[in-house]
């Protein structure tokens, strides 16, 4: 039985954004049904995973050969949080628009050595920077 999708208010920002809620919300749902062209990395697949833990910068490659303006949705980010310094400097140069989608800011914490982590606060809305230069936000 296929479930089907309801619309939520949340329409996708033109920019880089979290996307944070408790697991079984629809993130992973809405993120498939509203960019349905993005290049996606899924960190609950067990090979992509471990191939990102034992090398993350193998993640920075893979987003200098996505096509300039493509959106890229990183989902689980917050298995392998060495990611995010990667994150930042591809939101930071414009390099990707990426949604970062995670389960809810009460599980991440900012490791030892990751910069930049977004409080509380900036978190609870969809927004930040893109390549594309299209400006939007989004209450969460």
């Amino acid at each position: 039985m296929t479930a089907a999708y309801l619309s939520r208010l949340l329409e996708p920002p033109r920019q880089s954004f979290f996307l944070l809620g408790p697991r079984g919300s629809g993130k992973s749902t809405w993120a498939r049904h509203e960019l349905p062209e993005a290049h996606r990395i899924d960190l609950l697949d067990q090979a992509v995973y471990h191939s990102y833990l034992a090398r993350p910068g193998q993640f920075a490659d893979e987003l200098r050969a996505v096509r300039p303006g493509t959106t890229v949705v990183v989902d689980e980010v917050q298995r392998v949080l060495a990611l995010l310094n990667e994150v930042h400097r591809f939101i930071e140069t414009g390099l990707a628009a990426l949604l970062v989608r995670a389960e809810g800011a009460g599980g991440l914490r900012a490791p030892h050595g990751v910069a930049s982590w977004p409080s509380r606060r900036s978190m609870s809305t969809a927004a930040a920077v893109s390549s594309a230069g299209r400006s939007s936000s989004a209450d969460m």
